[in-house]
């Protein structure tokens, strides 16, 4: 199964737009996804890491699966992920 990651902002160098294969993970999740991230490009891409007590992303950052934010889908990080879905990251955004 492959699911593209799109990276934007500061995480477009590190991320770009790549295929992951998550072939080894049935059914995989949005947390599995993110822990190969970690496992890939945990030094490139601060914040990917899980936090102790929280069991998501230590960073705040904004994760779009296929357009819809981490905050909203029902699964959260458990969400099932499917052939073809699209995750997007971006940096933690501040402004003001």
């Amino acid at each position: 199964m492959q699911v593209t990651v799109q990276g934007y902002l500061t995480f477009k160098s590190a991320l770009g737009r790549r295929v992951v294969d998550l072939a080894d993970h049935p059914p995989p999740t949005l947390q599995d996804l993110l822990e190969r991230l970690q496992a890939d490009l945990g030094s490139e891409i601060p914040g990917l890491e899980f936090g102790p007590h929280t069991a998501k992303p230590s960073r705040v950052q904004v994760l779009l699966l296929n357009g819809q934010h981490l905050a909203h889908l029902p699964g959260g990080l458990q969400t099932t992920i499917k052939e073809g879905d699209v995750l997007s990251i971006f940096p933690p955004i501040a402004g003001g």
